[in-house]
């Protein structure tokens, strides 16, 4: 018998080493760059009460020990900052999920996933594997994302959580912090991963803000699937340099062999993208002298006045500031580039209060593609307790399933079935196309089984 004893008295405290080992954070690092201070601005919620945003939604989502972390340089300033990976793992991509907005859990592999949410772009794909330092995201406010103040980028803020076995845990430990109080700054140690040579000098990272800008921009325009990787153009460096007074550093896509250049804006502490006929014009016509540094990317504009001719019209539209005056680029369909100077017009005909990074016009005299096909859902109930769903191709990487509002996985060979349903119940399911960089392709309206 005494065999038997030894053996249940080693289960019986079994339990309690398990609770120590999964609830130690101390391998995670806060997910913001080294040398960043963000403050957190809300904590946890332990005891899972109604006056808090960080409650138990079930496993995967319980969030009683999550962190909100701002960067606090006024209303929105955390908005498109570079998110890095707080752990190693596998990551999983999702995009405007309920609460979450666009979300990245990151698979450790022993139980245990580290979640960051409310993300403004996702810059790694499903099933990617990331190194911890490794951007990954760039902040921002979709979901739930409580407004503090008011302004465009309002309630930006990235939101981190740990689980083991989809029931959350502790971060304390996280960058050496052995607790975390609202209100407090704290520095994080997560060194930027190398990411292919992207925002570095022949020296190395810079921490004038030229590196992380040229960084920051690559991820917001797509990154390595679109701008491609450092490219050493025309005899040039493929490092980020100076050519006659601007700071830049040239891409190409080896696929596509387009080439791309980000020219780094001091004054904004951003950097923006130069492509195709604006880029070949400020290229081979002393730009940094003629235009100087871009203060946007490409946007359409309407001559609504006709300053520049017939009114009316639209144009592709690039703006530049230099020593001078401000100017503009525009182009039209069938039109060579022209250069002009900028107009800023009071009724809408400028920017239009509208973020001019969010129009990624490519310019070509060659038709658009066609339309992006509907994605189409079917379902039927197999059983009592399960339902078979299936969806079609529309270009997608990968199709999510939702019932109820809820994510519960990702149609393979397109279908899925869902099992372990209650009887006589009723559900609604959806699904929702997802492309290579986590962003949303078509949303299927939701059908009731």
């Amino acid at each position: 018998m005494k065999p038997l004893q030894i053996t249940l008295i080693m289960l019986a405290f079994l339990p309690a080493m398990v609770s120590v080992c999964v609830a130690d954070s101390t391998g995670l690092k806060l997910p913001f760059p080294q040398g960043e201070s963000w403050q957190m601005t809300r904590g946890y919620n332990p005891d899972d009460s109604d006056d808090s945003s960080h409650r138990n939604n079930g496993l995967w989502a319980d969030d009683r020990y999550a962190l909100d972390f701002a960067y606090p340089l006024g209303v929105g300033a955390s908005w498109g900052r570079i998110l890095v990976a707080p752990v190693s793992g596998t990551a999983e991509v999702h995009s405007l999920v309920a609460g979450y907005g666009n979300t990245i859990l990151i698979n450790e592999g022993d139980g245990h996933k580290t979640r960051i949410a409310h993300n403004s772009l996702n810059a790694v794909i499903n099933g990617q594997y990331v190194v911890q330092g490794q951007p990954i995201a760039l902040c921002g406010n979709t979901g739930f994302s409580i407004p503090g103040g008011q302004g465009e980028h309002a309630g930006s803020h990235v939101h981190v959580t740990r689980y083991y076995n989809g029931v959350g845990v502790s971060l304390d430990g996280m960058s050496g912090f052995s607790s975390f109080t609202v209100g407090t700054n704290y520095p994080s140690n997560n060194q930027i991963a190398a990411y292919n040579g992207v925002g570095d000098w022949s020296d190395g990272w810079h921490i004038d803000g030229s590196s992380y800008a040229i960084l920051q921009a690559y991820l917001r325009y797509g990154g390595l699937s679109i701008l491609g990787t450092p490219h050493d153009n025309n005899g040039g460096t493929k490092y980020v340099h100076n050519w006659n007074g601007v700071t830049l550093q040239d891409f190409k896509n080896e696929q596509t062999a387009d080439e791309y250049t980000l020219v780094y804006n001091e004054g904004l502490l951003k950097a923006y993208l130069l492509k195709q006929g604006f880029r070949l014009y400020y290229l081979n016509n002393n730009g940094p002298v003629v235009l100087g540094e871009p203060w946007s990317g490409e946007y359409p504009w309407t001559d609504t006045g006709g300053q520049i001719g017939t009114a009316g019209l639209q144009y592709t539209r690039q703006d530049f500031s230099n020593a001078a005056s401000d100017k503009m680029l525009l182009w039209r369909s069938g039109q060579n580039v022209t250069i002009h100077d900028a107009i800023i017009e009071s009724g809408g005909g400028d920017l239009g209060g509208l973020d001019p990074d969010a129009y990624p016009i490519t310019i070509a005299l060659v038709p658009p593609p066609g339309p992006i096909p509907d994605l189409t859902l079917q379902a039927q109930a197999l059983s009592p307790t399960s339902i078979q769903v299936w969806g079609n191709s529309i270009g997608q990487s990968f199709t999510e399933v939702y019932l109820s509002d809820s994510y519960v996985g990702q149609l393979q060979d397109g279908t899925l079935v869902i099992s372990g349903l209650s009887e006589q119940t009723t559900y609604e399911v959806y699904l929702r196309a997802i492309n290579n960089f986590g962003n949303v392709l078509d949303t299927t309206e939701p059908i009731t089984v």
